[in-house]
């Protein structure tokens, strides 16, 4: 829950201090919710009634059920036998990585596993040059002009295949919880949110009449099919109650299986005022009947799992999810930069670009003890990816347990002493 007074997303960096935000009473949050019983021991095999057990029958988020979702990177695939080994149950990937790593789809033997696999139809907001050949490459990907969805002209075709091809390329690749395609847009009542939600709903609209919530016999992914409504915002489009209301309205109306949210501005850093609205918002949220998933909150994802709101974050990259904008940063030669790394460091719970000196200062000044590395040296090459994956899930894994008092008081807990360590 989001009550007033208590904590609503916790964990913040700035200038080497902490901060804890609170959310605002607009709702009384604070009431006893009886569907929603302790989280405690939710990583333990569960038992139905023909000896099947949970972990291969229950791999998606649930209104009653928490979970962290790791947002894989290029490559990672080799992570997954160390994430299941922790709990993780469901990954997310980018689709457009598809094309040139299947592999990030694949399963281990002996598990199933759930499959996210985000179409980042937002990147159509960048101009074509700034896009991934990859993405590019898929049948939504490759219009010449940036889309912008309140001046963009779509026909209704146009409109058809932009919101059933994401899905059917997610299906086609294995993935088991799927998303609608988004776009970041304005607060409703605005042409670009009035088409997104038409996006949306036709896009669930498909997913139902394809009847694909059920694998067909002999699939080699036969894990249930579920399908979620994404909605991406700024942050700043959140700041007024009415408005966050009005989105949480029109959302959960669609009639998904869950909400997919990603703010843009939603992080460690920023600005209090902003967190409680965000929070405020999840808590609207929540009060319907299905689940919901934070996409790219930063460190602020451990609060959010917390207070049992499901949440999804990047290993060692992609923590934050971005409005697109023109990639400006190049190397000496004028060519692209490749991605940025990041060194999570568990007691700071902040992350540091990988080969900075703040980095090698912070683990030097607070050892780490994830055991995939030298304590008092940031992670390098292939162990940065490691580190990170056994972080985010042993982190995820404490804030997950107990019931919601005591998680919250972890979370303060490790905020305060993240806070004296960094002093």
């Amino acid at each position: 829950m989001f009550p007033s007074g208590k904590v609503c997303a916790g964990l913040g960096r700035k200038r080497s201090t902490f901060r804890i935000g609170l959310a605002p009473a607009e709702h009384d949050w604070a009431a006893p919710n009886s569907v929603r019983p302790p989280l405690g021991g939710r990583f333990e095999t569960m038992k139905t009634v023909d000896g099947a057990s949970g972990d291969d029958l229950d791999l998606h988020p649930r209104a009653d059920r928490a979970m962290c979702l790791p947002r894989l990177g290029y490559g990672q695939q080799g992570l997954v036998q160390l994430l299941v080994a922790r709990g993780v149950r469901t990954t997310v990937a980018p689709l457009y990585y598809m094309g040139h790593n299947p592999e990030l789809s694949l399963v281990p033997i002996r598990h199933r596993m759930g499959s996210v696999l985000d179409p980042c139809t937002q990147i159509r907001q960048k101009p074509w040059v700034e896009r991934a050949e990859s993405f590019r490459a898929l049948p939504f990907g490759n219009d010449p002009e940036p889309y912008h969805p309140d001046r963009s002209r779509l026909t209704d075709q146009q409109l058809l295949a932009l919101a059933t091809s994401p899905i059917d390329a997610e299906r086609g690749r294995g993935g088991t919880l799927l998303l609608t395609t988004f776009h970041v847009a304005g607060a409703i009542g605005t042409r670009g949110r009035d088409v997104e939600l038409l996006l949306a709903e036709t896009g669930i609209k498909h997913f139902r009449q394809q009847k694909m919530a059920e694998p067909p016999p002999m699939a080699a992914v036969d894990v249930p099919r579920v399908i979620y409504a994404t909605v991406a915002v700024r942050m700043s489009d959140l700041m007024s109650p009415t408005a966050r209301l009005r989105l949480v309205d029109a959302y959960l109306a669609l009639g998904a299986d869950g909400v997919w949210v990603k703010i843009s501005g939603f992080h460690e850093k920023a600005a209090p005022a902003g967190i409680r609205a965000v929070g405020a918002f999840f808590a609207a949220l929540r009060e319907g009947p299905v689940p919901i998933v934070s996409c790219g909150a930063g460190q602020l994802h451990l609060a959010l799992l917390a207070d049992e709101i499901s949440a999804s974050i990047g290993v060692a990259e992609s923590e934050r999810f971005v409005v697109p904008a023109t990639w400006k940063k190049k190397a000496k030669d004028g060519k692209r930069k490749g991605r940025t790394r990041m060194a999570y460091h568990p007691r700071l719970h902040c992350s540091f670009r990988v080969g900075s000196e703040n980095a090698r200062k912070a683990f030097r000044q607070a050892p780490c003890d994830c055991g995939a590395h030298a304590a008092t040296k940031p992670p390098t090459g292939l162990l940065v990816a490691e580190h990170a994956a056994i972080l985010r899930a042993d982190q995820a894994r404490d804030a997950l347990g107990g019931d919601t008092e005591e998680r919250r008081e972890w979370v303060l807990g490790s905020a305060v002493k993240a806070s004296l360590d960094s002093g």
